[in-house]
């Protein structure tokens, strides 16, 4: 976003039709696989362009693709910076996240996974992140990061209970 460039996130759970209808109807400047991110990352943005111009609170940050249930078609769906921030910040507060909370998630970025790290970014807390779930390395990951919020799926969480360890995690929510 310090570019000027609205992020839209896509997954490998996205089908190659999914992937094309969205890239079309986005029409983005760039596009990043994971690999390319983790790159520019360490280059610490070198390569992008300077911001074309001011960025306003209202102008478009994200990009989220609905599942097209009604027409079975995905519909962008526009959110300002303005409109993250808050979002961020009030679900924060709704869900305690505060400085040094530590999050561990295992659902995908462009959904409900990618809304939870941010919220407990934007507060001060960090993220553990999985980039596939199991049940016992999910406990793992839980016991030794000392994680005090998660955020899983219904049917993660089902897998969850039926394998809970013996020893005590300290977790203060678990959303799902």
């Amino acid at each position: 976003n310090a570019i000027g460039a609205a992020v839209v996130p896509l997954t490998p759970q996205h089908t190659d039709s999914e992937w094309a209808e969205i890239v079309a109807d986005s029409n983005p400047s760039w596009v990043l696989e994971e690999t390319e991110l983790s790159e520019l990352a360490q280059s610490r943005g070198a390569e992008l362009p300077e911001c074309p111009a001011e960025l306003g609170e209202t102008d478009p940050a994200l990009i989220r693709y609905s599942s097209g249930t009604t027409d079975g078609r995905a519909k962008g769906m526009v959110i300002s910076h303005r409109s993250l921030v808050l979002t961020f910040w009030l679900e924060a507060i709704e869900f305690g996240h505060r400085p040094g909370a530590l999050l561990l998630c295992a659902l995908p970025w462009n959904g409900a996974g990618g809304f939870f790290v941010m919220r407990s970014l934007s507060v001060g807390g960090s993220a553990v992140l999985m980039r596939s779930f199991d049940a016992a390395s999910w406990w793992q990951l839980a016991l030794e990061a000392e994680t005090t919020h998660a955020l899983v799926g219904p049917t993660l969480a089902v897998r969850l209970v039926s394998a809970l360890p013996a020893a005590h995690v300290r977790l203060t929510t678990v959303c799902s």
